[in-house]
């Protein structure tokens, strides 16, 4: 078959198709919002020791599928950005459905998914230290979906994560239970504690802990937990006294993008360098567990991981 003139269709496995390097147009899946397929435009290409398959798109300056085939056989599949024509979830099918063409059993790919969220908190959106934000408004994903619903968004395509050739899926959700334990009034008495002992005024204490930790911008600090502080009320007032649900975590099963602000600010009291400074200043202070080295760990093994489909199978158009 011909490239120059003829369009890929991998769910037409009859098809013989053959890639050579160039541009070539390929058949995506059946699009849930537009109620239709699109054609696609890719290139073939040549790089170091792989060929990399990936889309050409006319409005982003990025790719919305890449997947590379290695000199040792592997392959892995990158670069997984929704578009106007398709959502990430449709560009993953596509991507699993030419490995099944190809009869490629097995890929891997790092999950670095993240999702927008409208934050009202301008103040989270100067920071880079070590926070969930990875870029202004760009939020974790996996996080957000494992506390929802206890897979990341690739592990609903059947990946499962590796770390030095281990599962680690028994490891997350042990993590995972231990966050679910945590309660309202743990982190609740954890959080007034906190805003009484930085409300006091002359606290000499609080003065040497800002010095030796090197905060010395003690009043931007300050607007900081003010503001984790008032994100936490307004999640509570609405999860909690609103909606009953049974613990803080566990009300991450109504999260939805919508509301995600209610749900995403107040996290940041468990971010690296707030992790740090609370476990020398607060945490030995008032003994509250609030799970933050559960949480730290489990950014950890998600960040770290490797995610591996073992048996590619047909993918379904939707």
């Amino acid at each position: 078959m011909d490239i120059n003139n003829s369009i890929f269709d991998p769910w037409v496995i009859s098809q013989k198709f053959i890639f050579t390097k160039g541009s070539l147009e390929i058949f995506g899946p059946y699009s849930k919002i537009h109620e239709k397929r699109f054609v696609l435009k890719f290139i073939y290409e040549k790089i170091d020791d792989y060929y990399n398959l990936r889309t050409i798109h006319k409005t982003n300056s990025y790719n919305n599928i890449s997947i590379k085939f290695y000199s040792d056989k592997k392959t892995e599949i990158s670069n997984i950005n929704k578009s106007e024509l398709y959502s990430g979830s449709e560009y993953v099918l596509l991507a699993l459905q030419i490995l099944y063409y190809l009869q490629i059993k097995k890929c891997f790919l790092y999950d670095y998914s993240t999702i927008q969220c409208k934050r009202e908190i301008n103040y989270f959106k100067s920071l880079n230290n070590h926070s969930l934000i990875n870029k202004i408004d760009n939020i974790n994903f996996k996080i957000v979906s494992l506390l929802k619903d206890q897979i990341t968004f690739y592990m609903r395509f059947n990946f499962t994560p590796y770390i030095d050739n281990n599962c680690i899926k028994d490891k997350m959700n042990n993590l995972l239970d231990k966050l679910y334990i945590i309660t309202w009034n743990d982190i609740n008495d954890y959080m007034e504690n906190i805003k009484i002992l930085i409300d006091k005024k002359n606290n000499s204490s609080l003065e040497n802990n800002f010095f030796n930790y090197r905060i010395y911008d003690k009043n931007r600090w300050k607007i900081f937990w003010n503001n984790i502080y008032n994100s936490w009320i307004m999640f509570y007032e609405k999860y909690y006294i609103e909606k009953r649900m049974a613990t803080p975590f566990f009300s991450f099963d109504l999260y939805n993008v919508k509301d995600c602000k209610y749900f995403i600010n107040w996290l940041e009291i468990y971010n690296l360098s707030m992790h740090n400074y609370n476990s020398e200043i607060f945490n030995k202070r008032f003994n509250i567990n609030i799970g933050q080295n559960e949480f730290k760990e489990l950014v950890h093994l998600s960040n770290k991981a490797i995610y591996i489909l073992d048996n590619i199978k047909l993918q379904k158009q939707m």
